[in-house]
């Protein structure tokens, strides 16, 4: 039979034995330890009165003599005198009260028997030793014959103690690894801790059995709970994971918005720890663990929609995902100012997050940028690269050669995977135009919009030459021309250069080079250096007023 902390149930027992046991009780050897019990010293028991000499009675009158003649039979009348403790026949006693005898002694009253509600037991099953106390709050004394455990005895148990408690007294058994000093009940482990109060103690003794449990399991953190769902499915579908160590108990689920009659569903179900359940509603629920065969939440709410769990853990709450609505982006580019500009704006009905943008000619090393920024509906955002960049800045260098046209162009890539793309401006149809790129040190001429001729090229030396980046138009030609000046203390002569194309005015040219073949590197004071046949081809298409475009 189980009962609650500190209570019992017993049987009465022979009042002459519990006397017996009240006299013998021992001094408990439990004093002064560590955990506060109370050390157990019995007193003696003394007789509720006591006379100094036993009085003899004396009759008013001294018989002269004997009767020379006894009583041949028993008297009809059972004489009044009572038998001794040790037996034997009973002697007649005068019928009158002799005088000067002292007044007959009350009889003394028998104690009650020992009661289970008189023993308290208190228990500390997860602790290193295990604690278990026994106070006897009774009157008398009370023997203990046995102590073991209520789940899965091991084959030592029940350990056999027989100890006698006095009125008043306390007793506290060790047991585990960490039992080395008090009364040691068994260095093994007497209670399974993780069963919290499915364990507990058994109690023998000679009066009772009595049974008492451990502490129940503490609550389990709410944040040991997961709850996943899917709200929009066929059927819906309301996972719950105990990640905690101590069991969940869900008592019901329900939908936050706008619960209906049947709400909340009661389930009552307890979940071990690592364990889940999940539940299943709606019209499609027709397997596994179906809550309802009504649909338990509306789609269309998004993240306004959820369940609400009534648990031992406390309320908990978890919100549907939110809506999704399509993605729905413009996209504008500045490909020819200083910054460079794109600009996004969401003209959709909900949020979008950008996750990353790219150019499509000649991406840097760079690319894709990533974004992670969330558009609201009629938000805009404005991202800014290139010399001047001050805000929202994907890089210093420019990205967008507006002198390709539609072969430049922005792809913009949301979240959800769908990507948004917007070209630069196309370049006059039949214009002819030169493209430089000083990180890959290449040259496109272009007609249009369309690669007529390309080829590697060398420009200046990285820092002290750096060849200049923008847009220049060719001012002069020349056949031929020798080449001399001092530049940063370097001091030069060449002979018969061909094919010159000057764009800058402070000596920047296109023209070949005879000297080195090394191209596709950096070699020169800042010119563009170009293979023979190349810078006469390049002399030959271009003329006075060819824009050149340079960039990294």
């Amino acid at each position: 039979m189980v009962v609650p902390w500190g209570a019992g149930v017993g049987v009465p027992r022979d009042a002459a034995a519990a006397q017996t046991d009240g006299e013998a009780a021992a001094a408990e050897e439990d004093a002064g330890t560590p955990d506060g019990s109370l050390d157990e010293t019995e007193p003696t028991a003394t007789p509720t009165e006591t006379s100094a000499e036993s009085p003899t009675p004396v009759p008013t009158e001294t018989p002269v003599a004997t009767p020379t003649e006894a009583p041949t039979e028993t008297p009809a009348e059972t004489p009044t005198a009572t038998p001794t403790e040790t037996g034997g026949e009973p002697s007649p006693e005068p019928t009158g009260t002799p005088e000067g005898s002292p007044a007959a002694t009350p009889d003394e009253p028998a104690f009650a028997a020992a009661a289970a509600e008189d023993i308290l037991v208190t228990l500390n099953c997860r602790s290193n030793p295990e604690l278990t106390r026994i106070d006897n709050m009774g009157d008398v004394p009370i023997t203990i014959v046995s102590v073991s455990s209520l789940i899965d005895p091991n084959a030592a148990e029940p350990y056999v103690v027989n100890r006698t408690l006095g009125a008043g007294r306390t007793v506290i058994y060790r047991s585990g690894p960490g039992a080395v000093t008090g009364s040691i009940l068994t260095t093994d482990s007497l209670y399974t801790d993780a069963a919290y109060d499915d364990d507990g103690v058994v109690i023998e003794t000679t009066e009772f059995d009595l049974e008492v449990l451990c502490a129940a399991a503490p609550p389990p953190a709410a944040g040991d709970v997961k709850v996943t769902l899917n709200c929009t499915g066929n059927p819906e579908m309301t996972r719950i994971d105990n990640l905690g160590s101590v069991p969940l108990t869900v008592t019901s689920v329900g939908s936050i918005k706008d619960p209906g009659a049947n709400e909340p569903v009661a389930v009552n179900r307890t979940l071990g720890p690592g364990k889940t359940v999940i539940y299943r509603s709606g019209i499609g629920a027709t397997s596994g663990t179906i809550l309802t065969t009504s649909f338990l939440f509306d789609d269309a709410a998004g993240d306004a929609e959820g369940v609400r769990l009534a648990t031992n853990a406390g309320t908990i709450e978890k919100r549907c995902a939110p809506r999704v609505f399509p993605s729905q982006l413009t996209m504008t580019l500045s490909c020819n100012t200083s910054p460079e500009k794109i600009t996004i704006k969401n003209v959709g009905q909900g949020p979008v997050r950008l996750a990353s943008l790219r150019t499509s000619y000649e991406p840097i090393p760079a690319e894709p940028f990533g974004l992670n920024a969330t558009l609201n509906p009629n938000q805009t955002i404005v991202y800014q690269s290139g010399t001047g960049a001050a805000a929202n800045v994907l890089t210093s260098q420019n990205i967008l050669n507006q002198n390709v046209g539609t072969q430049e162009r922005v792809t913009l890539t949301v979240s959800t995977g769908k990507t948004f793309s917007v070209a630069c401006p196309a370049v006059p149809t039949g214009e002819r135009w030169i493209d430089i790129n000083l990180t890959t040190q290449f040259l496109r001429a272009y007609q249009g919009g369309t690669v007529v001729n390309s080829y590697y090229i060398s420009s200046g030396r990285y820092p002290q030459f750096e060849t200049p980046t923008g847009t220049f138009y060719i001012n002069t030609k020349l056949l031929s021309q020798t080449m001399a000046g001092c530049l940063q203390g370097e001091c030069y002569n060449v002979p018969n250069v061909p094919h010159v194309m000057y764009f800058t005015n402070v000596g920047h040219a296109f023209h070949g080079a005879y000297w080195h073949n090394n191209f596709g590197q950096r070699m020169s004071h800042g010119c563009i250096n170009e293979p023979l046949a190349q810078a006469e081809w390049l002399y030959n298409w271009s003329s006075i007023g060819t824009r050149v475009v340079i960039h990294y």
